[in-house]
């Protein structure tokens, strides 16, 4: 690799506001850590799962923060994933994950916070 090679902020968020040393590309990463550099500066394109994905988590967030429950998105369409409307099995699922939020009770809720992993 050229010595003069642009070095890569491990902190800055992607267009996705990811981080590129994020839990979802951790096994590449192990096994491939030159995949950093060749990936920088290269346009992700997500697949239609991750779209469900991100879709999914925008549930979540929202009926976690509304004091809400999945159900009353159906139908509805997460701005960051546009071609994927809430349907009644994945807001099911997500209601799944939000019943165990709320046994966990802890008595504070983050919901979507960044992780510092650089400390």
């Amino acid at each position: 690799m050229n010595a003069q090679a642009e070095k890569i902020d491990l902190l800055q968020l992607n267009e996705g506001g990811h981080s590129p040393m994020g839990a979802s590309s951790f096994s590449r990463r192990a096994l491939c850590p030159a995949s950093l550099q060749m990936e920088a500066g290269k346009h992700d394109t997500p697949s239609e799962y991750a779209l469900e994905g991100t879709a999914a988590h925008w549930v979540a967030e929202q009926a976690l923060l509304n004091r809400g429950f999945a159900s009353d998105y159906i139908g509805e369409v997460c701005p960051e994933a546009p071609n994927i409307a809430i349907d009644d099995v994945m807001a099911r699922h997500v209601q799944t994950y939000i019943e165990y939020i709320d046994e966990l009770n802890t008595g504070q809720l983050f919901v979507e916070r960044r992780v510092d992993y650089s400390r």
